[in-house]
């Protein structure tokens, strides 16, 4: 796999974590007592998306690094392909 490719497959299961992410431990305004003029009731207290951000990342690394480590030239798919299909590969 080349740098592209790495690159835009983790750009992929970045975003794909960060979606995933985003609903969880949300506070949203309809529980507090003020309201503010202009507002959405619906909107969250505190998003905590530094947080959500860096989880997003730390995770995102890891699956990528266990992809590309599949998905590599001489990673363990390729292994599985010469171990057992050998007369069809050569």
């Amino acid at each position: 796999m080349g740098l592209t490719g790495s690159i835009i497959l983790f750009l992929i299961i970045w975003w794909l974590i960060l979606f995933i992410l985003l609903p969880i431990s949300i506070d949203n305004k309809a529980s507090s007592i003020t309201e503010y003029e202009g507002n959405d009731r619906g909107a969250p207290n505190n998003p905590q998306l530094l947080k959500k951000f860096i989880i997003t990342t730390i995770i995102s690394v890891i699956l990528w690094f266990v992809v590309f480590l599949l998905l590599n030239n001489d990673g363990f798919l390729m292994f599985i392909m010469n171990t057992f299909y050998i007369n069809e590969i050569n």
